[in-house]
């Protein structure tokens, strides 16, 4: 199997997912201004996965 290194815009987009799940959990006040607020931060678990994910695709499959 071989990885390759992931694209900037996949990277980019599992860093976002990442700090909004961390914030969400860590310090939700900071969300408390954006819509659907209580969703996010109830569901941070959720966003740090999909970060998790979309790291992981972006290096399997190359050019992702």
């Amino acid at each position: 199997m071989k990885l390759s290194a992931p694209t900037a815009l996949i990277f980019i987009l599992s860093l976002l997912l990442l700090a909004v799940g961390l914030i969400g959990h860590l310090q939700p006040s900071l969300l408390a201004a954006l819509p659907k607020s209580a969703e996010i931060i109830a569901n941070s678990f959720w966003f740090v996965v999909g970060g998790y994910l979309a790291l992981t695709a972006g290096v399997l499959f190359k050019g992702l």
